[in-house]
């Protein structure tokens, strides 16, 4: 927790991911997991969780501190809804 507080952002980092990568399990095991089996879809998951990685690095390089980012307001939605189009993008029916 100590190291945590010294870098806020990567915690909030990792904290949308994880929130972003929820609803992508949602949205993929009600629409797609059926159609690939168990192995391709587990595959497909972990490939998904590395893209929204990078794609929240990204943002965190383009504005620098994400604890400035109000994420219960329009701004985060933003964020993560475009983030999630993305990645259902890429990754629905593959």
């Amino acid at each position: 927790m100590t190291d945590a507080a010294y870098d806020m952002a990567d915690v909030v980092q990792m904290l949308f991911e994880s929130y972003i990568m929820e609803r992508f399990k949602t949205f993929f095991c009600e629409h797609e997991a059926a159609k690939h089996g168990f192995e391709a879809a587990d595959n497909i998951l972990k490939e998904a969780r590395q893209f929204v990685s990078v794609e929240m690095q990204l943002v965190k390089a383009d504005r620098h501190d994400l604890t400035a980012v109000d994420w219960a307001g329009p701004e985060g939605a933003k964020i993560v809804d475009a983030v999630l189009e993305r990645t259902i993008a890429i990754y629905s029916d593959t």
